[in-house]
């Protein structure tokens, strides 16, 4: 999870039942949205980064909101978030 918070945004981890997202949580902050378009049930994205020795240790994380309609509850559902670190 993100380790710092801005106030416009939900505080983490939050229960996304009330926007139709029954079991679905949003354990990262928003702080970046991306929008993704799905081939053949997949979608991929790749981050374009810099070799430089300044970035070294720096985190990132991420999680995926997946609209679908045709999910049990109608609306879709969300990854598990995923935390890396760069250069290890």
């Amino acid at each position: 999870m993100t380790r710092f918070h801005l106030p416009c945004l939900p505080l983490v981890p939050a229960d996304l039942s009330q926007f139709g997202l029954t079991g679905c949580r949003l354990e990262v902050s928003a702080d970046a949205t991306l929008l993704l378009l799905l081939a053949a049930g997949t979608a991929t994205n790749t981050i374009p980064l810099p070799n430089t020795p300044s970035l070294t240790d720096l985190p990132l994380f991420s999680q995926a909101l997946v609209l679908d309609s045709l999910a049990s509850n109608g609306v879709g559902g969300t990854s598990r978030a995923v935390h890396a670190v760069l250069g290890q």
